[in-house]
C-alpha cells in the first residue's frame, strides 16, 4: 500500500480555467479533505509561502513541460513574514469535510514565459498544538499535478 492511499487527508487543486495570460492572476482553489472515519484537528489557516519557509501551510512546486522543477528566483519572491499559527487557526475537520482556500499562484511565482506547466501544491502542518492539550494532525500531503497553460 502506498503512502498516499494511507493518508487521512487529500489535497486537490482546481483552476478556474485551463489557460491564463502571462502576468495575469492565476486563481486556484486548494481543498483539503478528511478521508478518515474520524475527525481530525487540522491547521486550517492555509497560509501560503515557499518550500524553504518556516511558517506556512501551503507551498507549490512548478514543473516545466520537460519535467524540470523551476526555481523560485529570490528577486521575485513575495516577502511574507507570518507569525506561527494560533490555537484559533486549528479546527476539527469531520470525516468527509473540507476546508478550501483560493490562492493566486502568479502572486507567489512569476511565470516568466508562455508554456505548459504543471503545479503541485503541498499542504504541510508541523505544529502539533500539544501545549494546548490537543493533538493536531502533522505531516504533508501533495495535490495531483495541475496542468496550466500560460499564454
Amino acid at each position: 500500500m502506498d503512502r498516499q492511499s494511507m493518508m487521512p487527508l487529500i489535497l486537490t487543486a482546481t483552476a478556474e480555467s485551463a489557460a491564463y495570460s502571462l502576468n495575469a492572476p492565476v486563481p486556484v482553489a486548494v481543498t483539503l479533505q478528511n478521508l478518515s472515519r474520524f475527525p481530525l484537528l487540522i491547521n486550517a489557516r492555509m497560509g501560503i509561502g515557499y518550500e524553504d519557509g518556516i511558517v506556512r501551510e501551503l507551498f507549490f512546486t512548478v514543473y516545466a513541460s520537460d519535467g524540470r522543477v523551476l526555481p523560485v528566483l529570490d528577486e521575485v519572491r513575495v516577502d511574507a513574514h507570518r507569525m506561527p499559527p494560533r490555537k484559533e487557526d486549528f479546527r476539527e475537520l469531520a470525516p468527509g469535510s473540507t476546508v478550501t482556500a483560493v490562492v493566486d499562484l502568479n502572486l507567489w511565482y512569476r511565470f516568466s514565459a508562455p508554456g505548459m506547466y504543471r503545479v503541485v501544491i503541498t499542504y504541510e502542518n508541523t505544529w502539533d498544538l500539544s501545549e494546548g492539550g490537543l493533538t493536531a494532525w502533522t505531516g504533508h500531503v501533495d495535490s495531483a499535478p495541475l496542468p496550466l497553460l500560460i499564454e
